[in-house]
């Protein structure tokens, strides 16, 4: 079964530590809850924020949008990802994402064959 969940993570890096995520209102049926997929951003946004933060190094006015698509199975395994699109003008940045979010892991519904479909912009701005 699959199920299109979308979210909105805006994150506001103020230096090196600050990260600020926000979830749009979905309402995703089936075996895997909305709230769970966003437990494992939340989770994991600190190594999108380092690696956010090492581009920073080289281009200090890294800034833009990355969206990317994952499928996610019935074990909590991400067995797709790929990049939807781009602003940041950065593939080094852009496809670090994607590698990172293939490593992710969630967990397991009791739905043999599901797979979740989720789209999730990442919006990146460096701190004033």
């Amino acid at each position: 079964m699959k199920k299109l969940i979308a979210a909105l993570a805006v994150l506001m890096f103020m230096g090196n530590v600050f990260a600020q995520s926000q979830a749009e209102q979905t309402s995703p049926s089936g075996g895997r809850a909305r709230a769970d997929i966003m437990r494992v951003v939340r989770q994991n946004m600190p190594s999108l924020q380092f690696a956010y933060n090492q581009r920073l190094r080289d281009i200090p006015d890294l800034r833009g949008e990355v969206i990317v698509r994952w499928s996610i199975d019935e074990f909590g395994n991400v067995v797709n990802a790929q990049l939807q699109s781009s602003t940041v003008g950065d593939e080094t940045l852009a496809q670090t994402i994607v590698s990172r979010i293939m490593s992710w892991k969630f967990g397991r519904v009791n739905i043999p064959g599901d797979i979740t479909e989720v789209s999730y912009p990442f919006i990146f701005s460096p701190g004033n």
